[in-house]
Parts: structure tokens; sequence; C-alpha cells
């Protein structure tokens, strides 16, 4: 595999983990972290905005734009948009999505995937635990040596989702729709500023969540057709409850949450708003960026915008 193809392939999946996909308790297998006692708690389901992929965003005196929810899913079902979503889409002034994902991301990413050879998977990662990786790699195409070389956060990326099926995941496909239309498409981070907010997580975290993704992979895989129903439901409570259950150390749990989901929602907020003011936008994310008193409505809420669900 050259390594423009292996870095599309990495790319393909820089945003899967930002949906929760790896936080799943761990089984009890050699080299693998105890899973959690049945007496540990849930997160609390968010108390507000539960329900709803599209909302309306308003305030007077602005043409309304619209947020919405996604899922790094490369499925048909999830690819038909519709007829309320495709409708606000098609008649957007512009295309606001988490990263631009151009050559210029994919080879930083590349880069990037592989920069410390001291910290690579197959020197951090225990042998039983490593050995189970390679073969999980395996079936996203890398070959042990290339798989090996990954850095941790770049490895639990690439398991965080199904191998893929050929098709676009929606926020792709979303971005081929708005430059088949001539919608101008503007991102709210850059591939440097997300790789940062994923290589930043401490080492220590980063081979935790590894291990746990690597050791439940399984069971994390059979849970995908009822994040994907859950998503075509539109339930952002489910969805929630589903990605956040409780792991082996909730700490790293809680870390990985506000670096990749909370701090985010943050940043976000503050670049998307240029957009908002010039009306029209058509704002896409992770659906995991929307509930919640941290999330992208009720801060939105929050600077004295109107929320409005519509799908």
């Amino acid at each position: 595999m050259s390594p423009q193809s292996r870095s599309r392939r990495l790319l393909a999946v820089a945003l899967a983990a930002c949906l929760g996909l790896a936080l799943t308790p761990a089984t009890a297998q050699a080299g693998c972290p105890r899973p959690p006692s049945a007496e540990s708690a849930a997160p609390p389901p968010p108390a507000i905005h539960e329900h709803g992929v599209l909302w309306r965003v308003d305030r007077p005196g602005v043409a309304a734009s619209h947020l919405f929810g996604t899922i790094h899913l490369d499925d048909a079902e999830v690819l038909t948009l519709p007829e309320p979503v495709r409708a606000v889409f098609t008649d957007s002034r512009a295309l606001v999505i988490e990263v631009i994902l151009d050559a210029a991301a994919q080879a930083h990413y590349g880069q990037a995937a592989f920069s410390q050879p001291d910290a690579a998977v197959a020197a951090v990662l225990d042998a039983p635990v490593y050995a189970r990786y390679v073969g999980l790699a395996g079936r996203y195409g890398l070959a042990a040596d290339v798989a090996g070389r990954l850095q941790p956060w770049a490895a639990l990326n690439l398991l965080a989702r199904p191998p893929g099926r050929g098709q676009p995941v929606l926020d792709e496909y979303l971005t081929r729709e708005a430059q088949r239309l001539g919608i101008p498409i503007l991102g709210l981070e850059t591939m440097p500023e997300l790789l940062a907010a994923l290589a930043g997580l401490p080492a220590a975290d980063q081979l935790a969540l590894l291990r746990d993704t690597v050791c439940d992979y399984d069971a994390i895989m059979a849970q995908v057709p009822l994040l994907r129903r859950l998503y075509l439901e539109r339930d952002l409570g489910g969805l929630w409850r589903l990605s956040l259950a409780p792991v082996a150390d909730r700490d790293v749990q809680q870390r990985f949450l506000q670096r990749l989901l909370f701090g985010r929602n943050a940043v976000m907020l503050e670049r998307m708003l240029p957009a908002l003011a010039a009306g029209g936008a058509f704002v896409a994310v992770g659906a995991l960026h929307l509930p919640g008193s941290a999330g992208l409505l009720e801060r939105l809420r929050g600077r004295g915008f109107r929320i409005t669900p519509v799908w």
C-alpha cells in the first residue's frame, strides 16, 4: 500500500473516536483491564435536547442557519438524507464541518500517525493485546508492520468504527454534495488542531483506551447496529447513554470526553459564530456534540440564539 493510500485509509477514521465507539467496558481477557463492577453507575443522560438531529438556529435580524448532528458510519440509510435535511442543506449558503479533509489534511494525518517510533504501538502495547491488535488491524487493510508503527491515538481511531465498505461517511458525503452544488465549505478546526487534541491525551490514557478497544472490539462492533438505529431514530439521549457506558477507568474516560468533546465544543462554538452571523449556514458536526448542558445547542442558546428542532 502506498503512503498516500495508507494515509487516506487512516484519515477516513480520523473523527470516529469522537463518537465514543471506543468507550465500552473491557472484557476480562489476558492482558486486558478489569471490567467495571456491576455497581458502576451510568453517567446521567443529558437533561436537555435529547431528540432531534437537525436544529434551526436563529435570532432577530439574521437569516436562519441549521445545526445538523452526523454519525461517522458509511451506511446507505444514513447517507440517504431525510427530505427536511436535504431541503435545508441544498438551500444553504455555506457548509460548515468539523475539519476539511483535503490533501493537506491527509498528508498531515499520515505523517503524525507514524511520528514517534519509540511511542508506537509495537513498543508500548503488551504482547497478548498487541497480537490481537495486529489481527484486528488486518481487517482494515493494514499489514502487521504498518499497524505496529502507528501511534496509540491513531490505532485507537483505526479501530473505533467498523471496517469501511467503500462508501463515504456522512460528513464526507455532505462535503462531496456541497462541492457538486457549489456550496462553499468552511472548517471549524484544522487537522493539526484535531490531532493536537487526540495526541495531547496523556500517553497512559491513550494506551488504556486502546487496550479497552482491542480487548472488547467484538462487543463494541456488536453495538454498532444499535448505535445506527438510535441515530436514525434521532435519539441523542440514547446515543449519549450508549456511547458513555462505564469503562474500566472512569477518570480516563472523563479526560477523553473533556478533551475530545467538551473542550472542542467551546472552540467550535466560537468559530461557527461568523457563519451564523452571515446566515444560511448548514453546520454539520458529530451528533454527540449537540446534547447536554455543555453541548453546542445549549451553548448557542446561551449566546442568545433561538434553538428549534426541525428533524
